[in-house]
């Protein structure tokens, strides 16, 4: 079931208004029940003082001269039944009603009791007059039933919780009102985003909602800029990407067409596949620049990662490259655990190794290390070709960014690539330049926050010197 609004509200108010609606009955209940009362008892202890007035002692017993009249008049009631019973100090009958039930009170001379009681199957309310003292002490009861006073009490109670009802009912209307006015900013935020059209990411007016809601808008907006940033750079991206591999689509198939003409020769064939080695690592690359810009959907994949087996991985595939260029290609791997994603380290390192096979000279010299120092894994590629000037260092590091200058014809995506995978890593890239001769140290610097699985001895470093 969905959640409204407009619901939890009226339900959060509604219950308070019933609390005040049953106490207010109830107050208003026991103030017409205290008002009937007070107006009948009134009319009981005048009976009852008049009977009192009629009790005379006859050689010392007490009589009542009460006329046969006088006693119907006072039995006579439109809506109830009077009772009516004198009682001498002995509690013998002198006149009335004998069974009228005696209430348990204390005897408090020359002062009215009253009480409730049931007497001939019905309710009465009933007052007790004690008149006198020793011998010479008399009762005087009068009661009535209580038909007159419960309709008293109905129409009292009708006059005062009425008004309160309609007063609730005018209140639970007003807040209805209230809270369906004070939802129209949301209703029109709701069509103004229902009419959006998928390519518009623009951010919401702030100043039409209010300001209970404005949080909520702003985390929206937020939300939008980052959908803006994205689809911004996967535009930059597509036109990037199309912009880079139409040069090498090219010129593949021009050596194809080539190919096709003249018959097979070995020069053309190892053109062909250079071409086709460079557009796979071009796109290669690309993929893996994609991939390491979304960031978030890397964590689900990281697990335990030993670098060095990563970097071990690569040594069979870059002896080759290092061999056309006669580069004294070397491996320093020790054992460093860290949590991360294997395929995007591995291209973190292919790119690393690329990178600088394809800006050392021929001749030149390149060291690939890992391993770990005070809680930190650290992966770097150390070169000696012709560097990177201090003031590019932080500039080479945007994608398609060459320096000016440099040889060869790489795309400009190899550091770029590899700076989106570290800090996707939460690590950081840091480009230095070598203490003892030219050239660039690239390192790649992470925690580490895994420990090496139990699975045996842990294998001893090893330093490995291939190519040249």
């Amino acid at each position: 079931m969905r959640a409204s609004i407009r619901l939890t509200l009226l339900r959060a108010l509604a219950l308070p208004m019933m609390v005040v609606l049953a106490g207010g009955g109830w107050f208003a209940y026991r103030v017409a029940v205290d008002v009937a009362n007070d107006a009948y008892d009134q009319s009981l202890q005048s009976s009852a003082l008049a009977i009192a007035n009629r009790v005379r002692f006859v050689r010392g017993q007490a009589q009542l001269l009460l006329p046969v009249e006088a006693e119907q008049m006072l039995r006579t009631d439109e809506f109830d039944r009077v009772y009516f019973r004198v009682r001498d100090a002995q509690n013998r009958l002198v006149a009335g009603d004998e069974g009228l039930p005696v209430p348990e009170l204390p005897d408090v001379p020359n002062t009215f009791s009253f009480y409730h009681a049931v007497y001939d199957g019905r309710r009465i309310r009933a007052v007790r007059l004690n008149v006198g003292s020793g011998n010479s002490r008399f009762y005087v009861t009068v009661a009535e039933t209580t038909r007159k006073r419960e309709i008293a009490v109905r129409r009292l109670l009708f006059a005062l919780v009425l008004p309160a009802a309609l007063i609730v009912l005018a209140a639970a209307a007003i807040i209805w009102f209230g809270i369906s006015r004070g939802l129209v900013p949301l209703r029109r935020l709701e069509r103004e985003l229902e009419q959006r059209g998928g390519e518009d990411l623009s951010p919401v007016n702030e100043a039409d909602v209010p300001y209970e809601v404005r949080l909520l808008v702003r985390a929206l907006n937020g939300l939008l800029g980052r959908l803006r940033a994205a689809a911004a750079g996967q535009r930059t991206f597509l036109e990037d990407a199309a912009h880079q591999l139409r040069t090498p689509l090219a010129n593949l198939r021009i050596q194809l067409e080539l190919l096709a003409r003249e018959p097979a020769s070995e020069s053309m064939a190892r053109q062909l596949q250079e071409s086709v080695t460079r557009t796979i690592r071009l796109a290669n690359q690309l993929l893996a620049l994609a991939r390491a810009e979304s960031g978030q959907p890397l964590a689900p994949d990281f697990r335990p990662v030993n670098v060095g087996a990563v970097i071990e991985e690569l040594v069979d595939e870059w002896v080759r490259a290092a061999d056309r260029k006669a580069i004294d290609l070397g491996f320093d791997r020790r054992e460093a655990w860290m949590l991360g994603d294997p395929f995007m380290l591995r291209e973190l390192a292919a790119n690393l190794i690329d990178n600088a096979i394809a800006y050392t000279q021929a001749g030149g010299r390149v060291t690939a290390r890992c391993g770990t120092n005070d809680g930190t894994v650290f992966l770097e590629v150390e070169d000696n070709g012709p560097g990177i000037p201090a003031a590019e260092r932080s500039r080479v590091l945007e994608r398609f960014r060459r320096v000016p200058g440099s040889p060869g014809s790489g795309s400009g995506l190899g550091l770029a690539i590899a700076n989106d995978i570290v800090k996707a890593h939460s690590g950081k890239l840091v480009l230095a330049e070598p203490a003892v001769h030219l050239g660039t140290i690239v390192r790649a610097e992470f925690r580490a926050t895994a420990q090496r699985p139990s699975m045996g001895a842990p294998p001893a470093a090893r330093a490995v010197a291939v190519g040249g």
